[in-house]
This record gives structure tokens, C-alpha cells and sequence, in this order.
């Protein structure tokens, strides 16, 4: 029991009978029944005071106690703080000398960040530059490039979105849609309903496109507990793709409050309205198409049901009792178009004479008008005209009561003159002002070099989407915007060739970014490879 000289070991008997190590005064009237387990501090006498440590034999009724004084374990507790001591200094001061050699040694982040920026950086430092000034300033820079480069790709990727989502339009699609999942278009249930947007007024451009990305952001964000929504940009439309569980009225009655919510908000705050036209519930991706026709069909109505908002399914059953084909029709709206209003005034007269004589019923003879107002609105739009409805007061101009035929037909007749006349005006202001498109041309020429210039840079460029740019430069040119982009490189390549350039020399300077894309590019356009025209010269 005893790992020190000034210990003392005692053992108590349930008698108080007492064995002890050594001849001590101290405790000696230990007693057995107030001897505890455990250890306690008990002082004998001033400045005498010992732990005394008990344990109870488990074979006989003895107490086996240790009484160490204080004075020892002060002692040994003070050894213990100075060697403590020393040791936690002794650490820390070789720690701190071992971190001060590798720090020196291996890690200079000044130094380090400097040797990058000199690396890639677009301008040397300057003996007189100040170092953290320089070092700031491609700093700037280079978070600058990593933003603009991040927009340009979310740019593409929205493009990319965009041209998905016309080819579903415009075209039928039997895919599986997984394809379509990659670039984020998310249409997975069994039905889909095409929504076309367009603005109710004439505006200038940038108020259209501010209007266009009110209703494609709002709309999408008001459908978005209810349904899936895809949102595509049509030049001076939006179409929307709803896509639905199935073809339940509960849910197209839903979609038409939606609708009507966006119409109010529309009038208020924003001040401003817009058409919508709702094409009918179709099955799976290759509905999509379909749906896009039909809205598209519903144009007319807006003239005959003097209504902002016509939904397919509530006009598909109107019976119309007259002979007017396709191929008339399409030839009085060429004929408007054109601006020829003797060639259409002809062609819309012998419908006229076809089928008002005689006798002729009241809902046939309506019927047949409300057609002949859609012909006329068809016509104003594609020639350009397309406030014709409002300012010729169409939707009203016509009564529903019925008009002796030779009153209709001078009606129709001063209405096709008045159409005519304001296309022809405004192909002239056309042909006059080509302002757009020559900045166009001028800023391509100018870059065309730069490999990363495409139609979604230059839309960037003038403030305006990528669909409306490139319809606006082939309405007034008449040629592909990226046709022309392809041009300048292929005739800047042959004339780099001719010089005796290399082809891997001509690439980069042609606005390629690398030499198998320019190979490519020159072939198609060509029909020789850059090998091979270098031979023939």
C-alpha cells in the first residue's frame, strides 16, 4: 500500500483493533464505524491535515486505510505543474519554430497568387506598377470574364431551350423525351395544350419585349402548382405548352382561370392587354403540334367574337353552310398581301356572287361575312398591318342584322382599298429603312472573326431576342442571319488561303475555333475541302 516514506498504512478491525506500518500519532483513534470507502481530507491538527483513503476487505470485517499528509501531495502536485509547464513552452516553442521554417520555406501566398496572374494574366506588371493595385485590377478582370462568360452560357443554354421547343411547335415529334429532359423541358404527362400570347396593340420594340417577358414569367409562375409549363418565344408571340394529366374539364377550367387572372393582371398594374388563344387538350409529345395549329386557327375569332380570349373547344362546333375553300381564301390574302386590292376585290366578289344567290339562310350569310372580315384580317397581318381589326373597326363594322349584297360588297370593297393602301405605305417605309439590318451586317463585319459570335451574342448586342433578330433581318434582307456569318468566314478563309496561309493558320483568323470546325464549315459551303481548293489554285 505504501509508495512513499511519509505514507502511513493502517488496518482497522470491526473491534477497533488497529495494525499500523509505523509508531504515529496520527488518527490514532481511527475507528471502524465511522471509517467511509472512498478518499477524504481530515486535518488533525493545524496545518496537519492528511487524505485518508479507506477500502473495505471483502473477506473479513477489516478496513484497510492509507493516510497520506497534504504535504506530500503538494508537493508532488507542484513537480507536476513545473514539469507541465516546461514541457507545454518546450512544445510550443519548438512548434512555432518548426511552422515558421515551413511557412518560410514552402508558402508565399502573395508571391503565389502573382506567379498566376503573370501566367494568365493580359497585362505585365510594370517596374512602377504598384503590386497590390496591379494585382486588384486582374483580379477585377478576371471575375468580369467569369461572369460574362457564365451569362453567355446561360444565354446558349436558353437559346438551345428555345429551338427544342419551336421544333415541338411547328413540327410533329415522336420521340421518347429524353432528349428533350436534357436541355430541361420537362413534359412527362399524358396531354398538352398550346397557349399563344400576343400583344393586343402596335408597340415599339422594346416595350413588345418588356410586355412578352411579363407574360411569359408570370404566366409560367401562376401555373406552376397546377401544371408543367413550357415557354417558348415565337418573334412578336409567346406560346405557351401546358402540360396535363388529362383532358378533364376540371383542369381546363383551371387553366382558363389562369389565363383570365394573367389578362386582369395584365390591364392592371401593368397597363397594357394582349390576345390569347388556346388550342385544344391533345395526347402526348406529338399532340403538341396539333394543338399549335389549332390555336393558331382561332385568330379570326378575335375579329367575329370581339373577345381577347377564344378557346378552341368553344368554337370547333360553329356549322358554317357555304362554299369557301382553303385555296380561295389563300389567294385573296396573297392577293391583300401584295397590296393588290383590284386582284382581291375580283376574287372576293365571285365568292360573293357564288354564294349570296339566290336564297341564302341568316346563319349562312353570317357565317360566310365573319369568314370574309378573317380573310381580311389574315391578309392585313401578313402584309405587315396588323392594327387593321382596330383601326378599320372590324370587329363592329359589320352589323349582325343582313345587309343587301350590293351594300356588303361596296363595304368589303372600300375596306380592301383602305387595307391595300396602308400595306403599300408601310412596304415602302420598309424598303426605305433598313437601318437595323445594316448595323447588323456592320457589327458582324466587324467581329465576324471572333469565334464565339452567333446570333445569341449579337441579340445581346442590340437588346433583343435571338427569334425576333433573326426574323426582323430576314423580313427586311431576305437572307439567313447565320448564312451571312458563315459567308463572311468562308470568303475571309479564301482569301487568307490564296495568301498561302496554312489551314490551321487561316482557322482562328477566319473566326473558327478550330481547324476541323473550319474544314467542316468551308466544305458545306464549298463543296471542297481547304486542302483541296489550295490545290486547285
Amino acid at each position: 500500500m505504501k509508495w512513499d516514506k511519509a505514507m502511513e498504512a493502517v488496518i482497522v478491525g470491526s473491534d477497533n483493533g488497529q495494525i499500523r506500518s509505523k509508531e504515529s500519532e496520527h488518527f490514532e483513534n481511527l475507528k471502524y464505524d465511522w471509517l467511509e470507502e472512498g478518499s477524504h481530507i481530515i486535518t488533525h491538527g493545524p496545518g496537519d491535515s492528511c487524505m485518508v483513503s479507506a477500502r473495505r476487505s471483502q473477506v473479513i470485517d477489516w478496513m484497510y486505510v492509507a493516510i497520506l499528509p497534504m504535504s506530500l501531495i503538494e508537493k508532488s502536485a507542484k513537480q507536476i505543474q513545473v514539469i507541465t509547464a516546461v514541457c507545454l513552452f518546450g512544445c510550443g516553442i519548438l512548434g512555432f519554430g518548426i511552422s515558421y521554417y515551413l511557412t518560410g520555406r514552402n508558402y508565399n501566398p502573395l508571391k503565389n497568387l502573382l506567379d498566376t496572374f503573370k501566367r494568365h494574366g493580359d497585362r505585365e506588371i510594370g517596374e512602377d506598377d504598384n503590386v497590390y493595385q496591379w494585382l486588384n485590377t486582374q483580379m477585377d478582370e478576371f471575375f468580369r470574364k467569369h461572369v460574362d462568360a457564365n451569362r453567355i452560357i446561360e444565354a446558349n443554354r436558353k437559346s438551345l431551350k428555345n429551338y427544342y421547343l419551336l421544333q415541338l411547335l411547328q413540327d410533329y415529334y415522336y420521340g421518347d423525351g429524353q432528349e428533350l429532359e436534357r436541355y430541361g423541358i420537362r413534359l412527362n404527362l399524358d396531354y398538352n395544350v398550346v397557349i399563344l400570347f400576343e400583344s393586343a396593340e402596335k408597340k415599339d420594340q422594346k416595350e413588345l419585349v418588356l410586355q412578352l417577358f411579363i407574360i411569359r414569367n408570370v404566366f409560367e409562375e401562376m401555373c406552376q402548382d397546377h401544371f408543367n409549363v413550357e415557354m417558348a418565344e415565337l418573334g412578336e408571340r409567346v406560346a405557351a405548352i401546358v402540360n396535363l394529366p388529362d383532358q378533364s374539364s376540371q383542369y381546363l377550367d383551371i387553366l382558363k382561370e389562369k389565363v383570365e387572372d394573367l389578362q386582369a393582371m395584365a390591364g392592371s398594374p401593368f397597363r397594357f392587354s394582349f390576345i390569347t388563344l388556346v388550342g385544344a387538350a391533345c395526347r402526348g409529345l406529338e399532340g403538341i403540334h396539333s394543338s399549335y395549329l389549332q390555336a393558331g386557327e382561332l385568330e379570326p375569332y378575335l375579329v367575329l367574337l370581339d373577345t381577347d380570349l377564344i378557346i378552341y373547344d368553344d368554337v370547333k362546333d360553329l356549322q358554317v353552310h357555304y362554299d369557301y375553300s382553303l385555296e380561295a381564301e389563300q389567294k385573296i390574302i396573297n392577293a391583300i398581301e401584295a397590296g393588290d386590292s383590284r386582284q382581291a376585290r375580283l376574287l372576293m366578289m365571285q365568292i360573293f356572287d357564288h354564294n349570296l344567290s339566290g336564297k341564302v339562310s341568316a346563319d349562312s350569310y353570317r357565317y360566310l361575312v365573319y369568314d370574309m372580315v378573317g380573310t381580311l384580317v389574315r391578309g392585313a397581318r401578313r402584309g405587315g398591318y396588323r392594327t387593321a381589326a382596330r383601326e378599320l373597326d372590324l370587329p363592329h363594322g359589320f352589323s349582325m342584322k343582313r345587309l343587301p349584297v350590293p351594300e356588303l360588297k361596296q363595304r368589303f370593297g372600300v375596306l380592301l382599298d383602305q387595307i391595300c393602301e396602308k400595306i403599300l405605305e408601310m412596304k415602302k417605309e420598309t424598303d426605305q429603312d433598313k437601318s437595323l439590318s445594316r448595323k447588323i451586317e456592320t457589327y458582324i463585319q466587324e467581329n465576324f472573326q471572333d469565334p464565339d459570335l452567333n446570333i445569341s451574342i449579337t441579340s445581346q448586342h442590340f437588346g433583343i431576342t435571338p427569334a425576333y433578330l433573326s426574323s426582323i433581318y430576314k423580313k427586311q434582307t431576305g437572307k439567313s442571319l447565320l448564312d451571312y456569318i458563315n459567308t463572311l468566314r468562308i470568303d475571309h478563309a479564301r482569301e487568307l488561303l490564296e495568301q498561302g496561309l496554312s489551314v490551321v493558320e487561316v482557322a482562328p483568323m477566319a473566326g473558327f475555333r478550330d481547324s476541323g470546325s473550319f474544314i467542316r464549315a468551308f466544305k458545306k459551303k464549298t463543296g471542297v475541302t481547304p486542302g483541296q481548293f489550295k490545290k486547285k489554285l
